[in-house]
């Protein structure tokens, strides 16, 4: 019995990070019902968007973006566009230009927030054309979605557990010394 508990705790050991690991997840989001802070009339009233983001498992926040699907205005944001700021426990902030919650006036720039303790989230956007007015979401839906792990680490994570498993059965199956 004791080659199998020390095969299950080195199983363990190996399969540990030893560290803090991140999760993607994809967040898919719908902005609506903008309002400006002069008056101004939204160049887009509705913003959907799609990111594969690298959330930190410990404390919830975005490590780093993989993918993104967003247009506002005309702009399509790519990857690099995309920043990372400020880190504050079980919450997402990112946005384009300088990811804080205020923006460059005159840019294509925006800001995401979510809390995902409250389950609360804002979404504000600028745009050239609209150099002086920022546009404010009213109503925002949103669902963070654990993405599916690649193939490869789902043959790797068998071939261990199958290891294991032989390892085990070897064991259970040797005459006590």
């Amino acid at each position: 019995m004791r080659p199998l508990i020390r095969s299950l705790i080195a199983a363990a050991a190996i399969g540990s990070t030893g560290g803090v690991s991140a999760t993607n997840y994809w967040l898919n989001f719908t902005a609506t019902d903008f309002v400006s802070n002069n008056g101004t009339f939204a160049p887009q009233e509705t913003v959907h968007g799609t990111l594969l983001l690298d959330i930190n498992d410990a404390h919830g926040w975005v490590d780093a973006v993989h993918h993104v699907d967003l247009e506002i205005a005309g702009h399509a944001y790519k990857v690099e566009e995309i920043a990372i700021d400020v880190h504050y426990p079980n919450s997402v902030l990112f946005g384009a230009e300088h990811a804080s919650a205020r923006l460059t006036p005159g840019t294509n720039d925006f800001w995401f927030i979510a809390n995902m303790d409250r389950n609360a989230a804002k979404f504000a956007y600028m745009t050239p054309q609209s150099p002086t007015s920022m546009f404010d979401a009213k109503s925002i839906t949103y669902a963070f979605t654990p993405a599916v792990p690649e193939p490869s680490a789902i043959v790797l994570a068998m071939a261990g557990l199958s290891l294991v498993g032989l390892k085990a059965r070897r064991a259970a199956t040797r005459p006590d010394r």
